[in-house]
């Protein structure tokens, strides 16, 4: 049985980790330039939510961001990931995944993540959502474990209590 979500919830809990991710380009004081994609079809379509040029040891790299937001990861300990929904659909370099009890984002590289979850064998957990409202949808993800992200991908994990 799939666990019933209301879409407008859901689009709410996005805007929350798209608006975290733009104080948190704001913040940041080797972030050059930033823009939010989020409301532009064409980077809507490929699951893009902003572009940034950020300084990293002394040389500027330029990255497509997507947003994850995650209400159930403190309680879980497990990220949600969609194989067949936002991780195939992106083509975004880094992936933004924000712990929004903890207050915690994570920035995992998409390539890796990619390989991580497709390539390994694994025996994760796997639940359904979906929402009645809007014309409803489904989506299947996996319980990927915390400790097994954290374990392979060795994100960068930014403390966002002071920016919330």
């Amino acid at each position: 049985m799939a666990k019933d979500y209301s879409f407008k919830e859901q689009l709410d809990v996005g805007k929350v980790g798209e608006e975290a991710v733009r104080v948190y380009f704001q913040n940041m004081s080797n972030c050059i330039t930033y823009t939010d994609l989020s409301d532009k079809p064409k980077y809507r379509d490929a699951d893009i939510d902003f572009h940034a040029v950020v300084e990293k040891s002394s040389v500027w790299e330029s990255r497509f961001y997507e947003v994850k937001a995650d209400t159930r990861m403190a309680q879980t300990g497990n990220f949600f990931i969609e194989p067949e929904g936002w991780l195939k659909k992106t083509r975004a370099e880094t992936i933004l995944y924000l712990d929004t009890n903890r207050k915690l984002l994570y920035e995992l590289n998409t390539h890796k993540l990619k390989q991580y979850v497709y390539n390994s064998s694994h025996n994760w957990e796997s639940r359904i959502i979906s929402t009645s409202s809007f014309g409803g949808f489904t989506v299947t993800g996996w319980l990927v474990p915390y400790t097994g992200v954290i374990k392979m991908l060795s994100p960068e994990v930014i403390d966002f209590n002071s920016y919330m």
